[in-house]
């Protein structure tokens, strides 16, 4: 048992040292300077080197690599380039609403098909039973954005009964908490 506790801890380690290669090629490969995004179109070229040298961009990639890998160790994601605020604060920002935005979608398929569930099978065999068969194998099979875009339009849309952009205001307010 240990050995294969073992075996898993190593190879989730190799998936996330894999992931991390890719990503950082992706954000790599991006188009556009960081430097000249985050001072803007009328920076001079000083500008942009001297901020492309504070930030290490001027580094073999491979150097980069390892220092990028060592700040997210130690849980610096970076500062975005756009709000100019650390990452992770960003990230922690918006966590409590897709917490509860995850465990609300657990209650209710739980509770849902429990109760389909057992539907289904105090009625073994009738037409209520293939109703929920035919009805799960369809819910199964349509891809999940589409089916979401779906919901948005039903709820928020047809029937007005639930905002269609997120929990919370631009200037402020909304949210369940």
């Amino acid at each position: 048992m240990a050995r294969y506790l073992v075996g898993r801890v190593l190879w989730m380690i190799a998936v996330v040292f894999g992931v991390s290669i890719v990503v950082f090629g992706i954000i790599h490969l991006t188009p556009g300077d960081p430097a000249q995004i985050m001072l803007g179109p009328t920076a001079s070229m000083d500008e942009v080197r001297a901020l492309r040298h504070d930030l290490g961009l001027d580094q073999p990639v491979i150097v980069q690599y390892f220092r990028w890998i060592g700040r997210v160790a130690h849980g610096d994601l970076g500062d975005s380039i756009v709000l100019r605020r650390p990452v992770l604060d960003e990230v922690l920002d918006r966590f409590r609403n897709t917490a509860l935005l995850a465990a609300a979608a657990i209650l209710v398929s739980f509770t849902l098909g429990t109760a389909l569930g057992m539907a289904s099978a105090v009625r073994r065999g009738s037409a209520i039973d293939r109703g929920i068969m035919l009805l799960a194998t369809w819910g199964l099979s349509l891809p999940s954005f589409w089916f979401g875009l779906m919901l948005i339009i039903l709820f928020s849309v047809r029937l007005g009964w639930l905002p269609g952009t997120g929990m919370t205001s631009p200037i402020g307010g909304g949210g369940a908490v």
